[in-house]
């Protein structure tokens, strides 16, 4: 039995960007094609967001340790943990920071 679908959901488009999306749509009706296009994009985790809070973490921790050998400070295994901790922790914030920062056009 077909799922019911009693809401709507539209937009307006040239001819070009009809065409377009009817292209990759592939001989799929170009609604259904879109009804999975945008299903697909808002289950997807956040992606974008979790690449960038490990080189934030990555780089946190780089930078942490390059200090380090550069004052000559012998770390211990402990004190690496606790770097990565720290960078594990702060991550998720400083990358949500960073994204915000660079979509309105905000030096990061």
């Amino acid at each position: 039995m077909p799922v019911k679908r009693p809401k709507c959901l539209s937009t307006r488009l040239t001819a070009d960007e009809y065409a377009a999306l009817d292209a990759l749509a592939d001989g799929q009706p170009i609604g259904t094609w879109a009804r999975e296009q945008l299903l697909a994009i808002s289950a997807r985790p956040a992606t974008e967001e979790m690449v960038v809070s490990e080189i934030v973490a990555l780089r946190t921790i780089v930078v942490n340790l390059q200090f380090a050998h550069l004052r000559g400070d012998r770390l211990t295994a402990e004190d690496v943990q606790k770097l990565i901790d720290r960078a594990d922790h702060d991550k998720l914030r400083r990358a949500r920071a960073r994204l915000h920062s660079s979509k309105d056009g905000s030096p990061s």
